[in-house]
């Protein structure tokens, strides 16, 4: 972790104006035609959830219609209804239903929720049927993202993905820190997330960021598409690189090491691992990566960054035949 007194604060706006410059990559702007034209299909669509925490014993139900079909979700409170989003979500479980006047699923719940409040109902489409993504948050400051996708098959619906924090692994690089989230990038519908792998790993939660993880549906199946859609990334990567250069700052130099990890898994994705790794070096080479200022910054005892960034990196499957 950083050092508290001088480096979370500037941590967290680092981290946050990444954020923001990644979610203008991820839109897409549509410019006004001289003439009416028909409006194109919707990619997906999001219902509002509650504002505020329902009363004991009050049933509510949320909605969001894309095409003919519509997605609701229905929970009735109780008096033992904990919902740790305060003023936020629907109590866990519930139930999930898609219909399109002439049929109607309904879709078992994912068993890799925990207690949790829905905060998240989204239909995405996917053929004559809409996909449905239901996102929960258990509580906590950075660990409790939720996520259950559900893919139309022809006997109704599957789960694609039913991942929290326990699904963390090379398999599916999945952020419990932010869960699943819809985005439209180069006209194309993918969700996007980020590598669980890499919060806390060298440095405090703020100091952490994660290479970002584009994902889309393939029958019932979920797909990593980061490379075939780099323009998300290089904006991420652009955002690292300003993160990057503020690290350097003394006084900031605790969110260092894991901006520097999340630039270096980036720039590997994007085919600049090789230049990224040079600037290891170089950080090096300034004293900026020393073992005390590592020990300081992270709270261990031993141990030195590049050879731990090395290992940490190439077992997360990134960097190979580069670093």
């Amino acid at each position: 972790m950083s050092h508290p007194r001088v480096t979370r604060r500037a941590a967290e706006r680092v981290a946050l104006a990444a954020l923001g410059v990644l979610a203008g990559a991820l839109g897409l702007a549509v410019p006004i035609a001289a003439r009416a034209v028909a409006a194109a299909p919707a990619a997906y669509r999001c219902a509002s959830l509650p504002t505020t925490a329902p009363r004991a014993g009050t049933t509510v139900t949320v909605s969001t219609s894309l095409g003919r079909a519509r997605v609701t979700y229905r929970a009735t409170t109780t008096t033992a209804t904990t919902v740790p989003t305060p003023g936020v979500g629907l109590p866990f479980p519930g139930v999930l239903r898609v219909s399109d006047g002439a049929t109607s699923s309904t879709l078992a719940p994912p068993q890799g929720f925990s207690g949790s409040a829905v905060v998240q109902l989204c239909a995405l489409a996917d053929g004559s049927r809409p996909a449905v993504l239901l996102g929960a948050y258990s509580g906590g400051a950075h660990c409790c993202f939720e996520s259950a996708l559900y893919a139309p098959t022809h006997a109704g619906y599957a789960l694609a993905l039913d991942a929290n924090i326990r699904s963390v692994s090379p398999a599916i690089r999945y952020d419990p820190n932010g869960g699943l989230a819809p985005a439209l990038t180069e006209g194309h519908l993918v969700m996007k997330s980020g590598d669980g792998r890499f919060p806390y790993r060298f440095g405090c939660y703020a100091c952490t960021p994660s290479p970002l993880a584009l994902y889309q549906l393939r029958g019932a199946r979920l797909v990593d598409v980061t490379s075939r859609y780099p323009g998300p990334a290089r904006a991420w990567l652009a955002s690292l690189r300003t993160a990057l250069r503020q690290a350097e700052a003394p006084g900031n130099r605790g969110s260092l090491f894991g901006v520097l990890a999340a630039f270096v898994a980036q720039s590997c994705t994007l085919g600049s691992g090789a230049r990224a790794w040079a600037e290891v070096a170089t950080l090096e080479h300034r004293g900026l990566l020393s073992d005390a200022a590592y020990h300081q910054a992270v709270f261990v005892t031993q141990g030195s960054y590049v050879p731990a960034l090395r290992h940490f990196l190439l077992g997360a499957g990134y960097c190979h035949g580069v670093i």
